[in-house]
């Protein structure tokens, strides 16, 4: 007999208040390997703040609270509880942040728990019904759960449960369906199924993966203490049957973490219930039953189908089981695109819908390509510019080649340098074969320039190395952008995408607000963007192998490569992408992805922490998250893996010793644009053959 459903609308609120902004953290305690059915008196420690800014963690030091909040004690509430235990990472925080947007509703309470130090609880809103839980790292995700669960009993003031961590990323859900996530798991919940997960696993023995459970208060009740249930655990691989399983204790290795995973189906069954997943082959293959599935799946893919091809020969779809892990390198591109794809469908936390103007953004925009939008906004072209503009001619009404030319000129003459206004017509150089165009962007963001109204002087001294580019490369047209320049260019172009105009008039941070620039600009314009402290070392006509003129349309290079090995704290991928330098054609749908990733970033911080844009309180982190080298590399690796299917991970581009083509985009190697560094085999002393340009690292914007 199937339980009513919730419903995502559901706002009944009687019983436990989750108090607006509050914060929790568990100290957590030491647990044999026993399970003990006693109430767990691990003390709990509040801190309370007005807004959600991150709160270092010794303020949590310096107040307790010793009582939980207000509960009905004589039953559980009729209302569903979701726990999600995050530790940080670049795609968790993408997870979170879509789960924010996307899963949160009125009809349940959530428990966000952060294992270690992290600034991504700024991410959840105020809301009644959420609460932050901070602990140390460790236990793993189950040890954690089940410490929250047992902290003053927390367990027993619900009746249902669903509990995940933030290596999904989700719901995924049609655009026609009516149902709420969480009622797709809670229907499976019956008197006779007391645990449902999105896949199962086949290895040592099946088994639910723990990614994301749902259970109700029987299940929760057996899983926190398996002392209950004789015979559940058992020996394999990971573990011996002395071992703790379920719920029931902290994890300090990842082995045991897993013996519990595979333990945890067994209390299930060994007490005479069933487990039930999302995945249609466990009913396909097996019509539900688990002995009968694991000798019917392929060999190959009884240890995990959560990975590219493991499916049966296929790869599992999100909306199969509306949860996808993003850790497992499962159709990256695609899971991007849904991403998106959901947002403009209009499915959002707390309410079905989006509301329509939050709807008719910069998504829509882009699929809709009104007159008024940026020529990037467009499908890209991959002729050369000129044979573009000739082509156009015939389709216009009555106007010449000459006026066409005229007023492409003269729409260039909103930038201004060293007083004068307007800039030189851009002139081609003999090898017009060349698809990025002959123009060199830098950019000077003073920090004391009055916002978008005038620049600020400039000190000379300041682009000494500036005359490198302008020797090195006779015939191409140099511009320095400055606070007013920039600002008349993001107002001209992107007028029909006002989320642009808005993020970069209000950014928190003169770092980002130029990383956000130089990708308008060369989406826009093309060329060759650099940073002022670098030096050119090759003229730019060099930099693209004759032969692949025709075909490259952006040029990367890679600034740094574990190869060598070495702890790099600030370092998020093996190999990374440089934005001090990028050369391009215009149009390129790399900026596109890069300014909707980055104007999205910034709304979620902004909505997150309750502030305008401007007011927002930013790490290190979010720098490099947003607008910054993770983000950049994260997506033009995403666009690489578009063009060969074959990048399975970023690390297949370590120790590169020869420029390579992808698709169009010409990957150079260390030295081409980032030679002088102490790492990745990066060449020092007299620069080499391949060194295009060097970077002298005069500055940082990280933290301005």
């Amino acid at each position: 007999m199937a339980i009513a459903p919730y419903t995502c609308t559901d706002a009944d609120m009687d019983g436990l208040s989750m108090a607006s902004g509050e914060i929790q953290r568990v100290s957590p305690t030491t647990q044999d390997s026993s399970p003990s059915t006693e109430p767990d008196t691990t003390k709990v420690e509040k801190v309370e703040h007005t807004t959600p800014d991150f709160i270092l963690s010794s303020q949590y030091d310096e107040a307790v609270i010793k009582t939980p909040p207000a509960v009905h004690e004589t039953k559980p509430l009729n209302r569903l509880l979701v726990t999600f235990v995050y530790f940080e990472s670049p795609t968790a925080r993408v997870n979170l942040a879509y789960f924010v947007k996307h899963g949160l509703h009125d009809a349940a309470d959530f428990i966000f728990v952060f294992n270690g130090e992290t600034n991504a609880t700024s991410f959840l809103p105020k809301k009644d019904n959420v609460r932050i839980v901070r602990r140390d790292n460790t236990c793993y995700d189950l040890g954690a759960t089940g410490e929250v669960l047992r902290t003053n009993e927390l367990w027993k003031k619900y009746d249902r449960f669903i509990m995940m961590n933030a290596s999904l990323r989700g719901p995924f859900l049609p655009q026609w369906t009516g149902d709420c996530w969480s009622d797709l798991f809670l229907n499976k919940i019956t008197d006779q199924v007391k645990l449902v997960g999105i896949t199962a696993n086949c290895i040592p023995r099946f088994h639910v993966q723990s990614m994301i459970w749902a259970t109700d208060r029987v299940g929760v009740e057996l899983l926190l203490d398996p002392s209950k249930i004789p015979g559940a655990a058992v020996a394999d691989r990971y573990g011996n049957a002395s071992d703790p399983i379920g719920l029931s204790a902290c994890y300090n290795e990842y082995r045991k973490a897993i013996h519990s995973e595979i333990g945890s189906t067994a209390i299930i069954t060994t007490a005479g219930y069933k487990v039930d997943v999302m995945m249609t082959s466990f009913y396909g293959v097996a019509r539900g039953d688990p002995e009968t599935y694991c000798p019917n799946v392929p060999r190959k893919n009884k240890d995990d189908t959560l990975r590219q091809g493991d499916y049966f020969g296929s790869t599992i779809h999100p909306f199969e089981t509306v949860f996808i892990k993003t850790n497992r390198n499962i159709d990256p591109v695609g899971i991007e695109n849904l991403s998106r794809w959901m947002a403009g469908g209009g499915y959002t936390s707390y309410g079905k819908y989006l509301d329509e103007r939050r709807a008719d953004g910069m998504f829509s925009s882009y699929h809709q390509k009104p007159s008024a939008a940026p020529r990037w906004a467009q499908p890209p072209n991959l002729k050369h510019p000129a044979r573009f503009r000739y082509r156009t001619i015939f389709v216009a009404l009555g106007l010449t080649w000459l006026c066409l030319f005229w007023l492409w000129g003269a729409r260039r003459g909103l930038f201004r340098f060293g007083g004068r206004t307007g800039m030189p017509s851009a002139s081609w150089r003999t090898n017009t074969s060349q698809l990025v165009p002959p123009r060199i962007w830098q950019i000077m963001l003073p920090k004391d320039a009055p916002r978008a109204s005038e620049d600020a002087v400039i000190d000379p001294e300041s682009l000494r190395n500036s005359a490198s580019w302008i020797a090195a490369n006779p015939g191409y047209s140099y511009t320095l952008v400055g606070e007013k320049a920039g600002m008349e260019f993001v107002r001209e172009h992107f007028a029909a995408v006002p989320r642009i105009v808005e993020a970069y008039a209000n950014m928190p941070n003169i770092g980002m607000k130029s990383d956000l620039l130089r990708y308008l600009l060369l989406g826009i314009e093309g060329g060759v963007y650099t940073d002022v402290d670098t030096v050119a070392l090759r003229p730019i006509d060099d930099w693209i192998p004759a032969g692949l003129r025709e075909r490259v349309r952006l040029v990367v290079g890679v600034e740094f490569d574990r190869r060598e090995g070495g702890v790099w704290p600030d370092k998020t991928h093996w190999v990374q992408f440089c934005q001090w330098t990028i050369a391009a054609a215009p149009g390129h749908p790399v900026f596109r992805r890069m300014a909707a990733r980055a104007v999205a970033a910034l709304e979620g911080l902004e909505a997150a922490q309750g502030v305008p844009l401007g007011e927002v309180r930013l790490m290190t982190v979010d720098v490099a998250n947003v607008t910054g080298v993770a983000a950049w590399t994260e997506t033009v690796f995403g666009m690489l893996r578009e063009y060969d299917e074959t990048l399975r991970d970023v690390r297949m581009l370590s120790g590169m010793t020869e420029p390579r083509l992808v698709g169009d985009v010409l990957v150079l190697p260390i030295d081409g644009f980032g030679m002088g560094q102490p790492h990745s085999g990066s060449s020092n002393g007299r620069p080499p053959e391949a060194a295009l340009m060097r970077h002298l690292f005069h500055g940082s914007w990280m933290t301005d």
